[in-house]
């Protein structure tokens, strides 16, 4: 006993796995060849591989570091594997003996307990399996057919069959024992193949579909997985092309009518009706589109699959019924970003397509869903009244100590009201153009892994952002094959400047103000402290409303990647919430000091200084003490350097010369001083005579550091976001008062910026084009706060407020000329310019007196052009005509620099 027991144990005094000792009692019986026409052998071995319970394929992972199972991983493909005998001997087996391996290799899914994220588990053993059984089975042409053969351990003679190629699939008793119609089938035309005959592939396909979709237990997120994969293979095997054509036409028959149709259509539709509102319902999603968009594995030819489509008719229609009847949770960002693919899916071009040659009516369960989601934003916008009502009753100390969940749950509630209602503009945008033929219904940035078509453009580049779709488990943006299609043209391209939010902290490059030995020390105990017990279960509790999930986000880094980038490398890294401990290698701020140098005045030196801090984490120190020496030697001492190394530096710098003492105004255009006239003296002399503790003076203060903190402001971020973000970070706030006239003012810390008749406030395109007015008025370094009739204002010499926002309203016109694409009609381009500038083009029809009608062309509150058609001009074909005459017309007017805008009650009017 004892020297089996220690013959049974490896070098490190650890016992094998069951799998190991599995592979070790079939291995010598396969290499003794003493398996020939021994069922009992096919037998044990299936029982030893796949139902024993102590076995799980699921967590055998090939990739080096998740777990110690690389060696079992190839003892799994070398025991069961496609070129393995045993697999062999099972295509040489009967009937009996197949479908009892089929059934115990479906259910071996079915009771697996594996826990790994699904990411993961699509590189278990078991999938791989299963990858090689289908392509195995199903192969796309002739030369992916697999003879197989034996390794050279193994004599040729021990498989002795007729079988070489799964191509010749179909026996007629095979079908007819699954149910298929001889006269829809052809059988006649089967019984002339002449090729080698499988007759366990209906055996194969039945068994792993049905076994998949069952209704015996609640399926898993692998099960999804699998079956997903199968019903593609399926689509890929029946569409692909072949040189016998009664081979082709029987494969199609198979899959216009699969014998699995009945069991595969009732586990959707049970599903849909009983599967709860959460995120999880995008994996059965998934699987659902897999199966009805066939046309996705064949160069996207609608009309080659058009026979399946009205075959299979029910999954179309009475699917689709199921899908639109349910009742979606809308309580989180993820829960509209999921809708919105759906309805990327369900509403695109193709499907819109198919749903017309089969007489589907989509408007009306379209309409029912915006009305639904309509309702839940109002509710949800009550809610969070009441959120802010209760909050702003609590004391602060209640708010510190006790109303934590609450703040939390009150921030996720604004950011999903946010995404719902961009949703609902975004479709009821979409619904009232032109309808559903050519377009998709709804233009969303959503998180799905299916492709769909998404088009938006960028708040600070020229270009649009090409197509793409999200990976919801990296966060990664992938492009469509029309994004890379535009990305080739140079029409489209991605915004990289958040790419670096997606690398952990815990594993960026090291930093300018890190110590780099201390950096890698801590980084080392980060690691062991991460695998510890306590904080595994405290990353758990990251999202947690409890004070546990305080504990965790007060210590923890947050998951990463945590942003959308575009996938810009093709290593991914991925991290759950984790203890960081480099962050105890930085320099503290005060150790800048032994940087300064002895001939350095006190301006010279807060001026390199609050460039180092503001650039410190950007650049590796040396590099970055240089920037700041050239930067304080453009400044104080007048130098000179290479053209395009003085831009950056100007732009790095920018705003911090406002914020040290006589140095206003010599950083935008030259770096020498210029000779100050002596009316310029006087002028500095009178307007230095303002006391520094005035109310002035602190306003203009507090405007410095405004311009200053817009300099580090996020790149890429929405207007309205970016103002929120500048005035939050300074405790200062923004607001919008109406005033006489119908106009209205936009105050930021309670100075005057804009002054104007702005669009309803309503508008989310109006609030970022609002937003975008205000922070280009306060980026401009020539405009100061002054005190005018008890208010403070921004001016420039006799400039006021309201002249500003005409003015950035006239720029922004002409610069959507300048930014017109070359092609398409004269609407489109015009439109295609104005949503650049954020000024989306509207057409309005109005019905007039009599037979009139009068038609309008508007950007926001701005009409640019307007006309009256007469009786005999209200006809469609005539109204489009006038319609492109006004965009003409506009095109013409704002392409000339002497246009003006003349305000009225409602807002402005091109002249």
């Amino acid at each position: 006993m004892f020297s089996n027991n220690f013959l049974r144990m490896d070098i490190y005094d650890n016992y094998p796995s069951r799998l190991s000792i599995a592979y070790n009692e079939l291995l010598p019986r396969i290499q003794s060849q003493i398996y020939a026409l021994d069922t009992y052998f096919l037998q044990s071995a299936i029982d030893r591989i796949f139902n024993d319970p102590q076995i799980d394929l699921l967590s055998v992972l090939s990739q080096p570091g998740i777990n110690d199972s690389g060696n079992e991983y190839d003892q799994v493909v070398e025991l069961v594997g496609t070129n393995s005998i045993i697999f062999k001997l099972l295509l040489e087996s009967n009937a009996e003996i197949f479908e009892y391996f089929m059934f115990s290799f479906c259910r071996h899914l079915e009771r697996s307990s594996c826990t790994y994220p699904s990411k993961i588990v699509q590189d278990s053993v078991y999938m791989r399996l299963l990858a090689d059984y289908v392509c195995f089975m199903m192969p796309v042409n002739d030369e992916n057919s697999v003879t197989v053969t034996a390794k050279k351990a193994y004599p040729e003679n021990t498989m002795r069959s007729s079988y070489s190629t799964p191509l010749n699939l179909f026996k007629e008793e095979a079908l007819r024992q699954y149910a298929l119609c001889p006269s829809s089938h052809s059988i006649r035309t089967l019984r002339t193949m002449t090729q080698s005959i499988s007759p366990h592939f209906l055996t194969f396909i039945c068994i792993l579909v049905r076994s998949y979709c069952s209704l015996s237990n609640w399926p898993t997120d692998y099960r999804f997985i699998a079956l997903r994969f199968v019903l593609k293979e399926i689509h890929v095997f029946s569409l692909a092309e072949s040189n016998d054509f009664n081979f082709s036409q029987s494969k199609l028959q198979l899959q216009w009518n699969a014998p699995f149709a009945d069991e595969l259509f009732d586990f959707f539709l049970s599903l849909f009706s009983r599967w709860p509102p959460n995120p999880s319902f995008t994996n059965l999603f998934d699987v659902w589109v897999t199966w009805i968009r066939p046309w996705r594995y064949c160069g996207n030819d609608l009309q080659r699959v058009m026979p399946f489509i009205r075959s299979n008719r029910r999954y179309y229609i009475e699917l689709s019924d199921a899908f639109w009847r349910r009742k979606f949770s809308l309580e989180c960002t993820q829960d509209i970003e999921n809708l919105a693919s759906y309805i990327c899916i369900l509403t695109s071009p193709d499907m819109l397509e198919v749903y017309e040659a089969l007489e589907y009516n989509l408007e009306s369960n379209v309409l029912t869903l915006m009305n639904s989601l309509k309702k839940d934003a109002e509710d949800l916008c009550l809610r969070v009244l009441k959120g802010e009502e209760s909050l702003e009753k609590a004391s602060w100390l209640q708010r510190t100590f006790f109303c934590l969940e609450e703040e939390l749950l009150l921030s996720e509630q604004k950011r999903t009201l946010e995404a719902l209602e961009r949703l609902i503009m975004n479709a009821s945008k979409a619904m009232s153009d032109a309808g559903y033929g050519n377009e998709s219904f709804v233009n969303t940035e959503s998180a799905s892994n299916s492709h769909k078509s998404l088009s938006s453009f960028s708040p600070l580049s020229r270009k649009q952002v090409p197509d793409y779709y999200v990976d919801s488990a990296t966060k990664l943006m992938y492009l469509t094959p029309l994004g890379r299609k535009q990305v080739a043209r140079g029409t489209h391209c991605f915004d990289y400047s958040k790419c670096w939010k997606a690398t952990p902290p815990i594993i960026s490059s090291l930093r300018s103000d890190e110590v780099w030995w201390l950096s890698r020390l801590l980084y080392q105990i980060s690691r062991a402290i991460n695998r510890t017990r306590f904080i595994q279960n405290l990353s758990q509790c990251y999202q947690d409303s409890t004070v546990t999930g305080f504990i965790a986000r007060f210590l923890l880094d947050p998951e990463y990647p945590n942003v959308y980038v575009p996938a810009h490398s093709s290593i991914v890294a991925f991290q759950k919430p984790c203890l960081n401990l480099r962050y105890l290698a930085f320099y503290h701020m005060s150790s800048l000091d032994s940087l300064r140098a002895v001939h350095e005045s006190d301006e010279q030196w807060r001026l390199r200084r609050m460039f180092i801090e503001r650039h410190i984490a950007d650049y590796p120190k040396n590099r970055l003490l240089c920037l700041a020496q050239i930067f304080s030697n453009m400044i104080s001492l007048g130098c000179t350097y290479d053209q395009e190394l003085m831009k950056t530096v100007r732009e790095m710098g920018a705003g911090l010369c406002e914020m040290v003492k006589d140095h206003k105004g010599t950083f935008e255009q030259d770096p020498i001083k210029p000779p100050v006239l002596k009316k310029a003296k006087l002028e500095s002399k009178s307007g230095s005579s303002i006391s520094e503790d005035s109310p002035c003076a602190l306003k203009r203060k507090s405007f410095m550091l405004l311009r200053a903190q817009l300099t580090v402001l996020e790149k890429g971020a929405e207007p309205l976001a970016s103002l929120n973000q500048l005035t939050s970070r300074l405790k200062y706030k923004w607001e919008l008062k109406s005033v006489e006239n119908g106009k209205s003012v936009l105050l930021v810390n309670d100075v005057i910026v804009l002054e104007g008749i702005f669009p309803a406030w309503n508008d989310n395109d109006a609030k970022n084009f609002a937003a975008a007015a205000a922070l280009a008025s306060l980026s401009r370094e020539d405009r100061q706060v002054r005190a005018k009739c008890g208010k403070f204002e921004l001016c420039k010499s006799d400039s006021s407020p309201s002249d500003f926002y005409m003015s950035y309203l006239v720029d922004q016109l002409k610069l959507a000329v300048k930014m017109m694409p070359a092609n398409g009609t004269s609407f489109d381009r015009l439109e295609g310019g104005l949503r650049i500038v954020r000024m989306p083009l509207r057409y309005v029809a109005e019905r007039g007196t009599g037979w009139e009608q009068k038609i309008s062309i508007n950007a926001l509150n701005v009409q640019l052009a307007s006309a009256v058609l007469r009786k005999g001009e209200c006809t469609k074909s005539r109204e489009k005509e006038r319609k492109e005459e006004l965009a003409t017309m506009v095109i013409q007017r704002l392409s000339d620099s002497d246009f003006e805008l003349i305000s009225n009650t409602n807002g402005y009017v091109l002249r």
